[in-house]
């Protein structure tokens, strides 16, 4: 009698358990990652330089927004599994991520003249109503925004008026178009590969 009475208890709490989380291989992690893709797409209406500045907030974005999907599944006791299934994720993420940044990339390149003539536009609108808003081309080297943010820079505070956030941007997009020289040809080189591995392979 106390047995079945146990065993009836045990069965009860056991029927109320949640189901075991299902492994890495049953999460969507390439759907998700489409999704995140799909939603964080980089605005083409601004300068080259955002799309590095996107490219390299990429990877914590993608981390966040996986960490939380994942959690949802796996819950507390997953993050020690999430560490130990991380190289099994890294591999999914590099199955879809490359062609989103491709196609970002081309999307990017294509309106290059689109957005210099609007930033052309808006310094000229701003010079009609007495606004001196420098113009820096999208074109520019960095050499030549330096050059550039220096000219602003040497200018008297007074006419430079509310121009600091301008300056510090600018510098900004140097570093970034610098420091990205190499990428463009190192891309085409990089993509080539990953297809011919993953769509041809």
């Amino acid at each position: 009698m106390v047995r079945r009475s146990l065993k009836r208890r045990i069965d009860e709490i056991y029927s109320r358990l949640p189901p075991p989380p299902p492994p890495l291989e049953e999460l969507p992690i390439e759907t998700w990652l489409a999704e995140i893709m799909e939603a964080n797409a980089p605005h083409h209406n601004q300068y080259d330089e955002d799309f590095w500045r996107w490219l390299e907030e990429l990877p914590d974005d993608i981390y966040r927004s996986l960490l939380e999907r994942i959690y949802e599944v796996w819950g507390t006791a997953g993050l020690k599994k999430l560490r130990s299934e991380a190289a099994e994720i890294t591999e999914c993420v590099m199955k879809v991520l490359p062609p989103y940044i491709d196609r970002y990339w081309r999307r990017f390149q294509a309106r290059k003249g689109e957005r210099d003539e609007r930033q052309r536009a808006w310094a000229e609108l701003s010079a009609k109503v007495g606004a001196k808003v420098p113009f820096f081309p999208n074109t520019d080297t960095p050499e030549e925004i330096r050059r550039r943010v220096d000219e602003l820079e040497a200018k008297p505070p007074k006419e430079r008026l509310g121009q600091d956030w301008v300056i510090k941007c600018h510098r900004e997009r140097a570093d970034l178009a610098e420091r990205y020289q190499r990428w463009p040809k190192e891309w085409r080189q990089f993509y080539a590969a990953w297809r011919v591995e993953n769509e041809e392979g």
